[in-house]
């Protein structure tokens, strides 16, 4: 309604303008023009809208009749049974049910998960379901009341496999949880903020450093110039979201060290770090419409495609969503295997290893098909991916 008000002042504004030309005689012949080339151009403007809106409605037309036509016909295998396999769960129903199962473990609704394991006659391992109910309840209290003491313990407890492991974990927490009590946002172990909101930042720097001093020495030799960066935004307790630490305040962090905690608890539990039945379903999604359209073509040209664990088409997953390196050869464009590993020449580039072979001819001395570089089958090495 503003859009049309506002239009309208201006049209109306434009309309005076006219007139006022108008009334002068001197003005008519440049009047005349600049009416014509307006004209002109709304015309064109509305050329195009009219074209845009024919073009649409063609589309949907066809679309319409394309969707009568497949429900007039269903024998045509125009749908999703050109590429549904009901029988694909055939003997794997326990597996499937165990996936629905710890499914509803992840989402934290354990009373179905066990009530739907108990109806299915499958058996949930007890740790499980502990480790489940434990994972969030110690992210509840980092998400809820920001409260980081229980994640602590847990990195305390676990500290070798987290170390063995790489991560940085539990210096991320101690790092959290020292801005939180620089800043004033310290929290109790209920959730509670310590403090009535007064605290002078004398005090404020005098409880972060005791707890630096108490728990930042484990890290010295991996984190050492995090420490020293930490130590220097003691300097502006008073000022710190104005300063040059002002990122350490970041509004993510909590969230951050929320997706860090789930993905390093998930791994040292041997566990995946998203639930495995909504990644399919995702995937799933993603790719059942080309497969359905490949099936389709396949079934008119009455074709079958017979390579196991391959597609003939490429799947637009997310990065989120390729949990496994793969290599296509630039030569033969197949993707390897482990009777076709990629092979690495002394030069740096790779080929599948039957390429290889086809470029030697055996055991002679052949020119790598991307440089001048010569070498032997024997120079090459495996890539293990």
């Amino acid at each position: 309604a503003y859009w049309t008000w506002e239009r309208a002042e201006t049209n109306q504004d434009h309309h005076d303008d006219l007139v006022t030309s108008v009334i002068d005689p001197s003005n008519h012949s440049t009047v005349l023009n600049d009416l014509v080339l307006k004209a002109k151009s709304r015309a064109s403007v509305v050329l195009d809208l009219q074209k845009e809106f024919t073009s649409t409605l063609n589309r949907s037309a066809k679309l319409v009749e394309k969707l009568d036509s497949s429900n007039r016909n269903p024998k045509q295998g125009s749908g999703i049974e050109v590429s549904w396999d009901p029988t694909a769960f055939n003997g794997h129903e326990d597996t499937l049910n165990l996936s629905l199962s710890l499914h509803f473990a992840r989402e934290a609704n354990f009373s179905l998960c066990q009530q739907f394991a108990a109806e299915a006659g499958i058996i949930i391992p007890d740790e499980t379901i502990r480790g489940f109910r434990e994972l969030y309840s110690i992210l509840e209290s980092l998400e809820t009341h920001h409260n980081l003491e229980p994640a602590v313990q847990w990195c305390k407890t676990h500290r070798k496999q987290l170390q063995e492991a790489g991560s940085s974990l539990e210096f991320g927490l101690v790092k959290c949880k020292f801005v939180q009590i620089l800043s004033g946002q310290h929290s109790s172990h209920d959730g509670s903020n310590d403090t009535d909101g007064t605290e002078t930042v004398r005090s404020r720097v005098k409880r972060a450093l005791e707890y630096g001093r108490a728990f930042f020495a484990p890290f010295g030799e991996t984190h050492f110039e995090e420490i020293q960066r930490l130590s220097g935004a003691v300097l502006y307790a008073g000022n710190l979201s104005q300063s040059r630490y002002a990122e350490l305040l970041s509004p993510t962090l909590i969230q951050d060290v929320v997706r860090e905690f789930k993905r390093e608890y998930c791994s040292l539990r041997g566990w995946s770090n998203e639930s495995p039945l909504l990644t399919s379903i995702m995937v799933g999604t993603i790719a059942l419409p080309i497969i359905n359209k490949m099936c389709t073509i396949m079934k008119e040209k009455k074709n079958e495609w017979t390579s196991a664990g391959e597609l003939p088409v490429e799947i637009p997953l997310l990065p989120s969503q390729r949990y496994h390196s793969v290599f296509a050869c630039p030569v033969s464009k197949e993707l390897g295997t482990d009777s076709n590993p990629p092979m690495m020449m002394p030069c740096g580039h790779v080929v599948c290893k039957e390429s290889l072979m086809r470029l030697s001819k055996g055991n002679n001395k052949f020119k790598c098909p991307y440089c001048p570089h010569e070498s032997t089958p024997s120079q090459a090495m495996k890539v293990a991916l």
